[in-house]
């Protein structure tokens, strides 16, 4: 299961769970087109949440930090309640996108994805409509000459 990470829709978490106070500005992100299960889900860096999954890291890749998705929005809405956390640190997404057992491996083996270290914060930024895209930001962040048409 993966998430898109610029794809803000419409909503805010008022529209969603008007009962978390702390998240009623924050936007909802379309994770991908699949509504499979649990078609919410918060992604932080928070350790600690009852049903907290580590995200995967790319093959290969060692992760210095650590990605968490749960479904515990109470919890994150009484950390921010009590001034432990704040609204930023965390992310919603509605739906996601979701590969097929071995899919993504052979997808990135066969060179399909373009992969680049970035900042993790890059992930929990607001990308407002005035922004440019998340991946137009990062892929014009490489060096000049890196993407050539063959």
């Amino acid at each position: 299961t993966g998430f898109l990470l610029n794809k803000m829709s419409e909503k805010t978490m008022n529209d969603l769970n008007p009962e978390f106070r702390s998240f009623r500005q924050s936007s909802v992100y379309l994770g991908g087109t699949q509504n499979r299960g649990n078609s919410f889900t918060m992604l932080h860096r928070r350790h600690g949440f009852p049903e907290n999954r580590a995200l995967k890291v790319l093959p290969g890749e060692e992760s210095e930090f650590k990605l968490y998705f749960s479904p515990d929005v109470a919890m994150a809405n009484e950390l921010c309640s009590t001034g432990d956390a704040e609204p930023g640190e965390f992310k919603f997404f509605q739906w996601s996108t979701v590969w097929l057992p071995k899919q993504l491996d052979l997808e990135y083996e066969s060179k399909c994805w373009l992969t680049l270290k970035a900042p993790v914060d890059i992930i929990f930024e607001e990308h407002g409509p005035s922004q440019q895209p998340l991946w137009r930001r990062l892929v014009g962040s490489l060096p000049a000459g890196l993407l050539q048409s063959k």
